[in-house]
């Protein structure tokens, strides 16, 4: 299952971060991307504490698809995550104050470019 949960990571990276020609290769489709994320939360709701060996593979794939185009890939991703800290609450306190200051900076960017219109 470990396995499985780091090629579930790399398969929702983008093609150009994955680890192997093959899998560089390799269209993803936003459904596919989806079904990924679900079974990565699944997993990692499975494995509880065995997935925090699998976290530094798993956040950073997961991460980058909080920021997909598509709202279905960001609300997985989200999912993805909550069951993330559920499982692994220890280990997710430095990601979540990360994604909070991502957030921070988002807001702030937004509100400078509405103030200068």
């Amino acid at each position: 299952q470990q396995s499985l949960l780091q090629d579930l990571a790399e398969f929702c990276l983008p093609p150009s971060k994955r680890p192997t020609a093959e899998q560089k290769n390799m269209n993803v489709t936003q459904h596919q991307l989806q079904c990924a994320l679900i079974e990565i939360g699944h997993l990692v709701t499975t494995l509880g504490d065995a997935a925090s060996g699998l976290l530094d593979h798993i956040v950073p794939a997961v991460k980058l698809c909080l920021s997909h185009s598509e709202y279905g890939v960001r609300y997985e991703a989200a999912t993805a995550f909550a069951a993330i800290a559920s499982a692994v609450p220890r280990e997710c306190t430095c990601f979540v104050q990360e994604l909070m200051d991502e957030v921070r900076l988002n807001n702030d960017a937004i509100t400078d470019l509405s103030r200068s219109r």
